[in-house]
């Protein structure tokens, strides 16, 4: 009461009078970041690693992180969305995901097999 000169109850009104209003579109929040993807196909949020789609393999991706998500996007898909986890270095898979670098892994090495580039130079 002694900074405000009354109680806050009697200068309520005033102070509302004078508040501008609250923009049409709300503001930005949480993380935003761009970054190309790692061949570990993990971004990381604060400690935290996220997996994302291993398809994205060195292409830039926007991460978004808010208090509830982290949600990545490479253009207008959709390639990681996972809950926040706000637990210190761990990370945070998805068993899809998991499976499709699995099976990528595997077509590579088919295709070097079959190509004969070994890069240990064998035939």
């Amino acid at each position: 009461m002694r900074s405000l000169g009354a109680r806050p109850i009697d200068v309520l009104e005033k102070d509302q009078a004078v508040m501008t209003p609250l923009p049409p579109i709300p503001p930005v929040t949480g993380l935003r970041c761009r970054v190309r993807l790692a061949r570990d196909y993990y971004v990381r949020v604060d400690s935290v690693d996220y997996l994302v789609h291993p398809r994205m393999i060195g292409r830039l991706v926007d991460v978004t992180a808010t208090l509830t998500r982290v949600v990545v996007l490479c253009g207008v898909e959709i390639v990681a969305d996972h809950p926040r986890c706000w637990a210190k270095r761990v990370s945070v898979t998805d068993p899809a995901r998991v499976a499709a670098a699995k099976s990528l892994r595997a077509s590579f090495a088919e295709q070097k097999r079959v190509r004969g580039c070994w890069s240990d130079g064998r035939s």
